[in-house]
Parts: C-alpha cells; structure tokens; sequence
C-alpha cells in the first residue's frame, strides 16, 4: 500500500496519550467523553447520511447573513481538515510553489505533498516569538 501516514496522525493524542503530553497548546482534540457525562438524551436522535455540502437550511441561514450571498455559494464541511483540502485541492496543482510557515496544521502542509506542489518553509521560532523576520526570508 502506497499510504503514508501524516506526522500529526503518528504524534497525535489519540496515538499518544493524553496523560503523556504535559503541555498541549495547540491540539483541536479533547479526551474521550461519554454522552452520558455530556447528560445528552438520544433516544430522538435521527442517524442519516448528510447533505454533502451541508444541511440546505443552515446553508440558508449563513447565507442571509450577508448581501449578494445565497445558500448555493455556501459550502459546510466538518471541521478544518476538510475545508483546507477543498481549498487547497481546489486552488493548488502541481507545479505551483508555495510558501508555508512552520509549525503549521499539517493539512497545510501534508495536502500540499500530495498535490506535489514545491513548498517553502519558513521556521518559526518560540524564542522569536514566533515572528516572521523579514530579512531573514527575504534573502
């Protein structure tokens, strides 16, 4: 199999253990919850395979909160990971370069692999508080 894994997949909490990291800033994930501690009744729950570019009347809803935006501009996806793979997959091809800073949500940087784009890095640095230096990148 031609698959490779993402670093954030093999460094994750889930992989990890939440009580091996001491310090997380920056994880979107939380420790696993069980519905009963969340005191969530279920029994009216309906499981149904969704609208793949989301439920048309929260589509509607977004999009009259502003003008000249209707429910068919409007595209929901399930968290970030998603979205950032439409964009990028949408707007990115292969011959393309692209700068990226480090650290970076590695859908930002493991799509942009995988399309083959030429990627830059700029490191930044927790001692420089994470400040892009111009001079430095401009060289």
């Amino acid at each position: 199999m031609l698959y490779k894994r993402m670093p954030i997949e093999i460094e994750s909490p889930e992989s990890l253990g939440y009580d091996s990291i001491e310090c997380n800033l920056a994880e979107s994930s939380v420790r696993d919850v069980l519905f009963k501690e969340l005191d969530i009744d279920l029994n009216d729950l309906v499981i149904a395979y969704g609208d793949h570019i989301g439920k048309p009347p929260l589509r509607e809803l977004i999009a009259g909160d502003y003008k000249n935006v209707f429910a068919e501009n409007v595209l929901l996806t399930v968290g970030a990971a998603g979205a950032l793979f439409i964009i990028h997959s949408s707007l990115l091809k292969k011959e393309d370069h692209i700068i990226v800073t480090r650290p970076n949500y590695a859908t930002n940087i493991e799509t942009l692999r995988a399309i083959g784009c030429d990627i830059s890095f700029i490191d930044l640095q927790f001692e420089e508080k994470y400040a892009i230096d111009i001079e430095k990148i401009s060289k």
